[in-house]
This record gives C-alpha cells, sequence and structure tokens, in this order.
C-alpha cells in the first residue's frame, strides 16, 4: 500500500456512517469496476489511490480491511475478490480533495452493494479540485504584518452542536501574504487570529478574531463561497488598533502563600473561539488578588486552577467592553468526583466490554470544562472534578446491538435532568441488549431508487442530556438500515441532498414535518418503511 498516511483520514470520516448495512455470508466472491474523472471538466484523472472499506457492523474499520488500487491513464480501475458486503469508497490524489463515492452536500458516503457473483460497474466518481483563498494582511500603518494566523473555517455539526471548524490555514510571510490552499468547495468565513504586534504601545493591541473584510462581528463578516478548484485573489485586510481593558478580582479559598500555584487562563467564548490557542495573556497574582492586562473587548471564559491539585477549581464568564472590569470573585473550590458502574445483561465477557466504554460529562454551554474516564474491568468508573452542573451524560463504544437503557443518580434520571454533581451515590447505568433497527428503502420523486439520500431518526420526545439522533445514507438501491437504536417513538425523514448536522436544527426539521414518518420501536424491534426523499434545496 502506497497510502499509510490517506488511510487515518479515512478511518476518522468513515466512521460516521460505519457499521450501518448488512453482512452477508462470503460464499462466492463478487468484484467493482469504477472511473475516476475531473469534477470540473470531466476528463479521466490517473494515479488516483481509491480505497474501499467494508462496513461491518459491530467492528471498526482497520487497516488490515482496507482494500486500496491505483486509477490506470483512463482514470478506470477494478477491485476483484471482494467478500459480499457494502463498501464506502475513497479517492484521494494530491492537488483534490478527498472525495467520497455517492457524497452530497452532506459529505456522507454512500455506500455501494457488492453482491456475491456480481460485479457493480457504473462507478463514477468525480474528484473535485482543491480551492485556494489568499490574499494580504497589513498592519495599522498599512505596513505588511507578518506572522499572523489566517483561517479558512465553516460551520460544522459537533455532537449536535453547531459549531465554527478550521478547515485550512496559513502564517503570514514577511510582505504579509498568506495563502490557504487544499480548500474543499465550500462556503468560508476568513479569519485572522488574535495577535500583538511588535512596537504598539502598551495596553494597544491589534486583535483578533477579525474577519473578512476587517470586522470583529461574524453577523457583519463576508461569507465567501468557493467554487472546485478556484482561487479567490484579493483577501486583503487591514488589522486595527483597538485598546485592551484590564480585568481584576480576588481568589477565594487560595491558601496562603501559594499565588504561585494557582493558574488562570482565558479562553474566548466568540464564535471563532474554537480556532483560537488559549490566551498567552499572564495573570499577575498577589496577595490573593489577580490581573489580567490588555484584554481586548469579547466574550471569555476565565478559568483558575492549582497546579497542585488539579481538582481544585473555578471559572467565570466575562462580557469585555471598553471599560476595565474589576471585583471579579474566583472561588476555588475541589470538584466533585461523580462514580458509576455499568451494568451489563449476563455475565459473559464484561471485561472485554467494560474496557472499551468511554464516558464524557458534557458541560453543555461551556464545553472546555466537560470530562472524560475510563471503565475498569468490573465496570466502575469516575469522573473527576466536576465543578457545575447539570452535563450530558455521554457513553460510547458500546457493542454491536447494545444501548443504554437508563441512567439514575438515586431516584434521579440523568438523561432527563443532566448528571448534577455533589449529590452523592452512585450513578447507575444499565445496558440492554435489546437495540431496535430501522431498515428500508428511499424512493425520488421519479419513484426510481434515491442513491445517497441521508436518513434521518428523530425522537418523539428530545432532551438536551441525551442525543437520539441516527442517521444512514442509502445505498445505490436506496436501501438503508440504521441498528443500535433505542426504542422509543421516532420521526424519519430522508433528504436527497442536505447539509450534514442540519437536521439537528429544529427550525430545519419544522420546515419537512409534514413529511415524517412516524413509528415506535419497541425493544429488540425490527422494522422496514418506504420513504420518499425530500429533494434537495
Amino acid at each position: 500500500m502506497r497510502v499509510p498516511g490517506l488511510m487515518l483520514g479515512v478511518l476518522n470520516v468513515i466512521a460516521i456512517t460505519f457499521g450501518q448495512q448488512p453482512l452477508h455470508s462470503p460464499r462466492e466472491k463478487g468484484s467493482l469496476q469504477g472511473r475516476v474523472v475531473h469534477a470540473v471538466t470531466g476528463e479521466p484523472v490517473r494515479k488516483v489511490t481509491v480505497t474501499l472499506v467494508p462496513q461491518r457492523p459491530g467492528s471498526a474499520p482497520s487497516l488490515m480491511n482496507l482494500r486500496s488500487v491505483i486509477t490506470a491513464p483512463d482514470g478506470a480501475f477494478s477491485v476483484d475478490d471482494l467478500d459480499p458486503d457494502h463498501y464506502t469508497i475513497v479517492a484521494y490524489r494530491l492537488g483534490f480533495s478527498r472525495s467520497y463515492y455517492g457524497a452530497r452536500r452532506s459529505g456522507l458516503a454512500m455506500p455501494v452493494e457488492v453482491k456475491a457473483g456480481e460485479s457493480p460497474g457504473n462507478i463514477t466518481i468525480k474528484l473535485t479540485p482543491q480551492s485556494v483563498l489568499s490574499g494580504t494582511l497589513l498592519d495599522p500603518d498599512g505596513d505588511p504584518a507578518p506572522g499572523i494566523t489566517v483561517v479558512a473555517a465553516r460551520f460544522v455539526y459537533l455532537q449536535g452542536e453547531r459549531n465554527l471548524e478550521p478547515t485550512g490555514y496559513d502564517s503570514t510571510d514577511d510582505l504579509g501574504r498568506f495563502r490557504i490552499a487544499s480548500l474543499p468547495a465550500g462556503r468560508y468565513y476568513l479569519v485572522a487570529l488574535s495577535v500583538r504586534l511588535p512596537g504598539e504601545p502598551e495596553g494597544t493591541v491589534a486583535t483578533g478574531p477579525m474577519f473578512f473584510p476587517g470586522v470583529f462581528a461574524m453577523d457583519r463578516a463576508s461569507l465567501l463561497t468557493l467554487e472546485p478548484g478556484q482561487h479567490l485573489q484579493g483577501l486583503n485586510m487591514t488589522l486595527r488598533r483597538i485598546s485592551g481593558v484590564t480585568v481584576s478580582g480576588r481568589i477565594l479559598n487560595l491558601p496562603p502563600g501559594e499565588d504561585s500555584d494557582v493558574m488562570i487562563q482565558v479562553e474566548t467564548r466568540d464564535p471563532a473561539g474554537r480556532l483560537m490557542e488559549p490566551s498567552k495573556e499572564q495573570a499577575q497574582v498577589k496577595d490573593g488578588k489577580f490581573a489580567i492586562r490588555n484584554l481586548p473587548p469579547g466574550s471569555y471564559l476565565l478559568k483558575a486552577g492549582l497546579l497542585r491539585g488539579s481538582g481544585t477549581a473555578a471559572h467565570a464568564v466575562l462580557e469585555v467592553g471598553d471599560h476595565p472590569i474589576e471585583n471579579v470573585i474566583l472561588d476555588l473550590r475541589e470538584g466533585a468526583p461523580v462514580e458509576g458502574r455499568l451494568r451489563w445483561p449476563g455475565t459473559a465477557e464484561n471485561e472485554q466490554k467494560n474496557r472499551a466504554v468511554q464516558i464524557t460529562a458534557r458541560y453543555l454551554p461551556l464545553p472546555s470544562l466537560s470530562k472524560h474516564a475510563g471503565v475498569d474491568s468490573e465496570g466502575k468508573f469516575k469522573l473527576p472534578g466536576l465543578q457545575s452542573g447539570p452535563y450530558r451524560l455521554e457513553i460510547a463504544n458500546l457493542p454491536a446491538g447494545m444501548y443504554v437503557r437508563s441512567a439514575k443518580l438515586g431516584d434521579d434520571d440523568v438523561f432527563e435532568n443532566g448528571l448534577r454533581p455533589g449529590e452523592g451515590g452512585v450513578v447507575e447505568v444499565a445496558i440492554s441488549a435489546g437495540a431496535a433497527e430501522l431498515r428500508g428503502s428511499v424512493r425520488n420523486a421519479e419513484e426510481g431508487p434515491a442513491a445517497a439520500a441521508t436518513v434521518v431518526l428523530i425522537p418523539a420526545r428530545e432532551s438536551p442530556y441525551r442525543n437520539l439522533i441516527r442517521f444512514a445514507v442509502a445505498d445505490q438501491h436506496g436501501a438503508f438500515l440504521i441498528t443500535g437504536i433505542v426504542p422509543g417513538e421516532y420521526r424519519v425523514l430522508a433528504w436527497e441532498d442536505a447539509d450534514h448536522g442540519v437536521w439537528y436544527d429544529p427550525d430545519f426539521r419544522e420546515k419537512h414535518e409534514a413529511a415524517a414518518i412516524r413509528l415506535v420501536l419497541r425493544e429488540n424491534g425490527r422494522k422496514e418503511i418506504r420513504l420518499r426523499a425530500i429533494p434537495g434545496n
């Protein structure tokens, strides 16, 4: 194999739809043929690495399971001796975006079914040339601004939450120039990150995130649309001076003489916050009092903790404007650990199951305060130092066919009311082997198979403390399968073409409510339905 670096990226993205298609008994082999063409010109593309990843329920993709071939001069490829299965097909060549066969705006790969003794041969993969953003940054005096990080970012959904995510970046050279290459087509914000320019007066900063064409508020920024292979040039910005302010206050419960042992960190809460490194601004602490100087206007999270004793911490949310902020109180307290225990159905191989599970307490308002824990051989876990609540309890890596039936702290339902530290007791997590399954087919307006349609399963009753939304991509026949479903009442919708994760937006779903199919999935339930795909918009 010539593409070990590619494999990691393949495995990372394929996990989104992995394990949602059926496994056949490999009695007779199949094969697959196709062609890779340039998405803009239609010309064949040679020397493209085409990788097939089998989608096997209950197991993670492995390098040992991948099959890779290189396209011929006419762009053709052929893969023989394939076990009957569903496969995700990925194509990559330098200078192009990684392409997933059948992917539309959602970016989700369409699984391709290979049957015993058959050979799908109508596979055409359109390889999209990478796009480029370039321009120049100037300092407030109109001189080149070297060494500043510029990011191309777009909105995506992570854990059901809409976040601004970096897709590419570059640092300005000695002439202030930047060039962000290797971008897939799409809509981007261009952001210059937080900087302090040399030679500026004390207390004055040239600050980010600054959005193109030179504004601090994202709602006033330009949303740049990049077509496949487009080089959008002349994106020039001039950084602006702004006066930073001083934020000061007191630290409560700080042991005497331990000023040097306290660490204070500033994180931005602005939409571009995930693009930025934690503030390098050093807080000055003396006799339990602190001061942070030259903090630009914006929304921030202020975190304090002891270097010795990681469970002792405090935080405060700051809205910084044009005037100094005084009397901020950081109350250092020992975070409350939360202990829990998994209860499995039966006893076989529980130790192996336990060690695979990952526990997360996700603090939804401030994700950086979330905590993680593993599970020991006895099914016990301990989430350290939870400072405030409630948290959303997330349990990952359960075996195929299993789901979390309930999570309770005493009589309190964690999935209804959130996980609240400091109440004592042990979180009892009950696992069931009765996960439900939904399969079916999706048709388009012409009653043909809606290949690559995204099927989304939405609970009738949603809670911020449990994400039960599931989705799958229909194969070339319009068939789909969703496994590992928590029994309950659901609505099912299918879209021919939609941005990935937009179905988490209740306003978007409400527009298509009339097209939803309602159903009830019971313990170990198996249902089959037929859907009509909502046309792309």
